[in-house]
């Protein structure tokens, strides 16, 4: 159990890396720096015609993590929590259906999951660092403030979803443009 502890801060980290060489090979396409029918452009291609495996597999690794957390290792998870996983789990389903048949219109409504927990994540993240902000009691058994993980300095369970719900909203936002680039 020890080996999983350690492993998921290290792929969140790992993610950051990824998800801010993402957005700056994006800046730089969009910018001109960097032809778009290169091999940058084609891997974002590529992206977008696989978005919707991508995503299946990024929130399937999002569920397992929060039930790990939650189910084996024993932390409870606060209302805020339980809100974003209200909003990530159905884009499991929703993206492994779109994959299995072959339909990208789960986008919208995947996009629009994502951007709830999101800002759901975002808000909890915050509030961690302030007192007095967040719905749960900072002294209760299940608190929203109470920092269970903390890796690397700044990663902690909060910052997990929200990594996830970046990494989700960036791959689906990226294959609506690259499904309505096609359609025209």
């Amino acid at each position: 159990m020890n080996f999983i502890s350690n492993l998921i801060p290290l792929l969140v980290l790992i993610s950051h890396i990824g998800i801010a060489i993402f957005f700056l090979g994006l800046l730089f396409v969009y910018a001109g720096f960097i032809n778009r029918k290169g091999t940058i452009g084609k891997l974002y291609d590529l992206i977008a015609v696989h978005s919707l495996p991508i995503v299946f597999l990024i929130s399937l690794a999002g569920v397992a993590g929060s039930l790990y957390y939650s189910e084996i290792i024993g932390f409870p998870p606060c209302v805020l929590c339980w809100w974003q996983r209200v909003f990530l789990y159905p884009i499991t389903i929703l993206s492994g259906m779109g994959f299995l048949k072959r339909d990208k219109q789960i986008i919208d409504y995947a996009i629009v999951f994502a951007l709830i927990a999101f800002l759901i994540g975002l808000y909890q993240y915050i509030g961690q660092f302030f007192t007095g902000i967040l719905p749960c009691d900072a002294a209760g058994v299940v608190s929203c403030s109470k920092i269970y993980v903390s890796a690397y300095g700044y990663i902690t369970i909060p910052l997990m979803a929200l990594t996830l719900s970046v990494m989700i909203l960036a791959v689906l936002v990226f294959a609506a443009f690259g499904v309505k680039r096609s359609r025209q």
